[in-house]
């Protein structure tokens, strides 16, 4: 589908989710090193599946956009619930000693994920 070729993927890209909204396909992946705060989850969208995929400048959840709260989020799958989806994900604990499941409201702004941490 795509590789790294954004600064802040670092030398992964991995663990994909595909959604289909509408005609548009959105690919949430998760990119850079799991082990630290540069892991984080991206955005890309594509008319087809076979692409060609256009990938958001930045990550769209990551240890940045949640002011430390996540670290290293990354893993992500999305939900459907009758309140709308959700994104749930893995990030390491204050400690780094192991990683978490949480999960987060997910909304959309036309073709945008939106992911709001509480606070």
């Amino acid at each position: 589908m795509f590789k790294q070729d954004q600064p802040w993927e670092g030398d992964l890209v991995e663990a994909p989710t595909i959604l289909r909204r509408g005609d548009v396909y959105h690919a949430l992946y998760s990119a850079n090193f799991y082990g630290d705060d540069t892991y984080a989850v991206g955005h890309a969208t594509a008319p087809a599946l076979e692409g060609p995929w256009t990938k958001d400048p930045e990550p769209v959840l990551s240890t940045e956009t949640t002011d430390g709260l996540y670290r290293g989020p990354g893993g992500q799958d999305v939900v459907t619930t009758p309140e709308g989806d959700v994104i749930v994900f893995h990030a390491w604990d204050g400690a780094y000693v192991k990683r978490e499941m949480y999960t987060l409201p997910l909304r959309w702004d036309g073709d945008t994920p939106v992911i709001t941490p509480p606070g």
